[in-house]
C-alpha cells in the first residue's frame, strides 16, 4: 500500500458538557515532524496522542489539534473567597481614617475575590482519545487514497519509460552501424588517395572499436530496465513505507538516462532520452509526497 504524506481527518462529538473537535492534518516532510495542540483541560493526553501517531505514521509533518467548547448545558458556580474579602476589609479599617463607603461591585471585581468553579470537568479522557484515534485513522485513509492516485500515475510513467527505452534500443543499433559505415567510407577515401596501407587498416580497426565502445549503452539500458522493474515491484507488493526506496531508484534512473544521453550522438536518440528524463522528473516529484 502506497501512502501519500498529505492527508486530513476530522471528528467531532459531544462529551459530557463539551463539544470536542479533533483535526488531524499531514503534509510533506523528510521525517516525522509531530505537533500536538491541546487546551489546558486535556493537556495531560499529549504523550498518549504522540504515541498513537508514531505507532501509525513514519513520515510527514503531522498536526493534531483538539478544540474543546462549552455546550449550552454547561454551568459554572461562583464562590466568594471570604478569607480574601475579610482580609481586604480589615486592611481598610486599619489603614483608612475617617468615614468611607465601599463599592461592593468593585470590591467583588478584585482579582481572586470571586472563585469560578466548573460544575462539571471534562473527565472522560477515554472518549477524547477515541475521537483522536478516529481523526488519525481518517487522515491515514485519505493518505492511502491519495497514495493510490500517486501509484497509478507513477506506473503510467514507467510504461512511458519502457516505451521510450525500446525506441532508444532500436535507434542505438542503427546509430552504431551508421557511425561504423561513416568511418569505413572515410578510410576508403583515404585509401584511394594514399593507396593500401597496413597502418590505415589498423587505424580503421581501432576507430571501429573506439566508436563501438563509446556509443555502446547496453549496460545503461540493462540498469534502467532493472530500476523500472524494482520500482514496479515496490508499487505492486510493498506494505511498508517506501518513499525513501522510490526516491533512491528514481535518482538512479535519472543518472543512468543522463549517461545514456551523453553516450549518444543521434538526434532521435537524444530526443527520446530527453522524454525519458522528463518522465523521471515527474516520478521524482510524485515520490517526494510518498511516505
Amino acid at each position: 500500500m502506497i501512502r501519500s504524506m498529505t492527508g486530513f481527518g476530522r471528528t467531532q462529538d459531544d462529551i459530557e458538557n463539551f463539544k470536542i473537535t479533533v483535526e488531524a492534518v499531514s503534509l510533506n516532510s523528510r521525517f516525522l515532524d509531530l505537533h500536538v495542540y491541546l487546551p489546558e483541560c486535556i493537556e495531560h493526553l499529549e504523550n498518549d496522542i504522540r504515541k498513537r501517531v508514531r505507532d501509525k505514521i513514519s513520515r510527514g509533518l503531522v498536526k493534531i489539534k483538539v478544540k474543546v467548547e462549552k455546550l449550552p448545558t454547561y454551568s459554572e458556580k461562583l464562590e466568594i473567597n471570604t478569607d480574601l474579602l475579610n482580609s481586604i476589609l480589615e486592611n481598610l479599617k486599619k489603614n483608612v481614617k475617617g468615614k468611607y463607603t465601599v463599592d461592593v461591585a468593585k470590591l467583588l471585581d478584585l482579582p481572586g475575590v470571586i472563585k469560578r468553579q466548573d460544575a462539571e470537568k471534562l473527565e472522560d479522557s477515554g472518549k477524547v482519545m477515541e475521537l483522536v484515534d478516529r481523526a488519525i485513522d481518517e487522515m491515514i485513509k485519505s493518505r492511502e487514497t491519495e497514495g493510490e492516485k500517486i501509484r497509478a500515475d507513477i506506473k503510467a510513467k514507467l510504461e512511458n519509460l519502457t516505451k521510450y527505452l525500446k525506441q532508444v534500443e532500436q535507434l542505438k543499433e542503427q546509430e552504431i552501424e551508421r557511425r561504423k559505415q561513416k568511418i569505413r567510407e572515410s578510410f576508403e577515401e583515404l585509401k584511394e588517395e594514399l593507396g593500401d596501407d597496413a597502418q590505415l587498416d589498423n587505424r580503421l580497426s581501432t576507430e571501429l572499436v573506439y566508436w563501438a565502445n563509446k556509443l555502446d549503452v547496453n549496460e545503461e539500458i540493462s540498469r534502467i530496465k532493472a530500476h523500472i522493474h524494482n520500482i514496479d515491484e515496490i508499487l505492486n507488493n510493498s506494505k511498508d513505507p517506501v518513499g525513501r526506496k522510490l526516491d533512491f531508484y528514481s535518482q538512479e534512473l535519472h543518472r543512468e538516462i543522463t549517461t545514456l544521453s551523453n553516450k549518444s550522438v543521434d538526434v532521435d536518440v537524444i530526443k527520446y532520452t530527453i522524454l525519458m528524463r522528463e518522465e523521471v522528473e515527474k516520478i521524482k516529484e510524485q515520490v517526494r509526497n510518498v511516505e
